[in-house]
């Protein structure tokens, strides 16, 4: 359960990257990590997906 917790809250924080809405991003992509998704694989796709924008 946890598991799908934390990638939801990542999807929805890779979504709002896109958007350019990065507030939002790093709301979610903290709930992510507290929910047990790992941090440095969090910041990394974050970054790979600004690096697009």
């Amino acid at each position: 359960m946890k598991r799908a917790l934390a990638d939801s809250y990542m999807g929805r924080a890779m979504v709002y990257t896109v958007l350019g809405r990065d507030l939002d991003a790093q709301r979610n992509v903290g709930q992510a990590i507290e929910y047990g998704y790992g941090e440095d694989l969090a910041r990394k796709k974050l970054d790979e997906i600004k690096s697009r924008r």
